[in-house]
């Protein structure tokens, strides 16, 4: 008889392997984006490795138990880290969107047992959560001086920089929000659905 698998052996793993992942991207890309600053690689160190690692541990602990319960939880932890990251700067939203679409393919790999239409509407659903992390809905800021707003920027557009001066526009989180919900919605709804029986 098997035993079986112990968290150790199955949660740690990814764990660890986000975690590196984060922490080397992590400080590879804040030396790109930051190229002068001296604090920027303590970014990856203290904020991304840690949050990678806890990332990792989710998709491990929905990988043995895939359950919808733990599906839920694990796109309400990556929504939680995206936000956490557009919160911290806009430039973020780059890593949040990888969130995403790590998440989808987690969710994609574990609902084999979902129909293929419904696979297919529960992956569109992730990839359109990972584009709402890049082209985020944007308004006026208080402190700027009066410009016509687009209603959405891409999250590296010069206009949300707050590096030098206060930034021209800035990202309208209730709408944000208000999107996450809704498409994680009809994301949690397409993972509850049974299958009919034939």
């Amino acid at each position: 008889m098997t035993r079986p698998l112990s968290p150790a052996t199955t949660i740690l793993p990814f764990a660890f392997a986000a975690g590196a992942a984060t922490l080397v991207l992590g400080f590879i890309g804040a030396l790109l984006w930051w190229p002068h600053s001296n604090d920027a690689p303590l970014f990856a160190f203290l904020v991304l490795a840690p949050l990678g690692f806890l990332a990792g541990a989710a998709y491990g602990l929905v990988r043995r138990r895939p359950g919808i319960l733990w599906r839920i939880a694990g796109m309400l932890f990556t929504a939680s880290y995206a936000w956490c990251l557009l919160r911290l700067s806009p430039r973020f939203g780059v890593f949040a969107a990888a969130a995403f679409a790590m998440m989808a393919i987690a969710t994609f790999a574990a609902a084999r047992e979902l129909p293929r239409n419904r696979r297919a509407a529960l992956l569109a659903c992730a990839a359109l959560l990972a584009i709402s992390a890049l082209f985020v809905p944007v308004e006026q800021h208080a402190l700027a001086p009066t410009s016509k707003v687009p209603p959405v920027l891409f999250v590296l557009d010069a206009r949300l920089d707050a590096t030098h001066a206060v930034p021209q526009v800035r990202i309208n989180t209730l709408i944000l929000l208000l999107e996450w919900l809704a498409l994680g919605k009809a994301a949690a709804v397409l993972m509850a659905k049974r299958t009919r029986a034939a």
